[in-house]
């Protein structure tokens, strides 16, 4: 466990919270470097909450590990690479156990779950409860997506794939709008949304309306781009901002920067969607 004592104490000045993120966001580096050696990303390629911070800079933490593989069939599992990252983390000191999460796991709207099967494990660190890192692998592959190589520098320089920007948007924007279960839209998917757009990252509408209503029960071609703007409105109105910002802000460095959120502010961002039609 020395790694993980050096951490602590280089992060002693922060809160517990933050502290544990701190040492999550070390040991998914270590993930995604033990994987990339041992030619994971052959076969998968990066996405979800995590790639948009680590792949794209957002300044947001967040838990998870999400790959999808590239192809349906002949691909290795996951679990072919657990011995890997095992004997990974003992290297750096850390004793880590991976196992199957057979529980239901928040992963966006039905629509998303009902197209793209998964499978959900969880690496730990043995004896210490807080830290998990929850791994995803999405089944089905995404054909639409667009692929990117992205260059990664800790512990060390190297290239992984990655879902393009513009898709992890159209992702995210499922999430916020056709998921049925409020519960199942946080602060964490609002301040992607704010991240997206103050980045000027566009977003296909054609893409996301193709891709996601169908499955969900409402009928693409007579979903309109008013129709989308107003689903959004009626997401905002429904949101409660002290709820919002509670859950995102142990997950950032600067949790001050949420003062700007209102529900007035979030229509403002709206008027400020780049939005691609083709």
């Amino acid at each position: 466990m020395k790694v993980m004592r050096q951490l602590l104490a280089r992060l002693a000045s922060a809160d517990s919270e933050r502290i544990t993120n701190g040492v999550k966001s070390a040991m998914q580096d270590v993930v995604l470097d033990g994987l990339q050696r041992n030619g994971f990303f052959e076969y998968a390629v990066f996405c979800g909450d995590s790639c948009l911070r680590i792949a794209y800079g957002s300044p947001r933490h967040s838990g998870n590990l999400d790959f999808c593989l590239l192809e349906s069939n002949g691909d290795p599992p996951l679990e072919s690479y657990f011995n890997v990252l095992t004997t990974e983390f003992a290297s750096l000191g850390m004793d880590v156990e991976i196992t199957l999460n057979k529980k239901m796991v928040r992963l966006g709207a039905e629509a998303f779950l009902l197209r793209h099967r998964y499978r959900s494990f969880e690496l730990a660190v043995i004896g210490d409860s807080a830290l998990k890192i929850p791994l995803h692998l999405y089944t089905l592959p995404f054909k639409w997506v667009t692929i990117e190589e992205k260059q990664l520098f800790e512990p060390r320089q190297f290239s992984i794939r990655c879902f393009a920007l513009s898709d992890l948007f159209i992702l995210k924007m499922n999430t916020l709008l056709f998921s049925s279960v409020k519960s199942e839209v946080s602060g964490r998917d609002w301040f992607d949304f704010e991240w997206f757009i103050t980045n000027r990252v566009p977003l296909n509408l054609s893409h996301l309306i193709g891709q996601f209503l169908q499955p969900g029960g409402l009928n693409a071609q007579r979903f309109s781009e008013q129709e989308f703007y107003d689903r959004l409105e009626s997401r905002i109105n429904a949101i409660d901002i002290a709820v919002l910002k509670k859950d995102v802000s142990p997950l950032i460095k600067s949790p001050e920067a949420l003062n700007v959120w209102s529900q007035s502010y979030f229509r403002e961002l709206t008027n400020q969607l780049i939005i691609i039609r083709q």
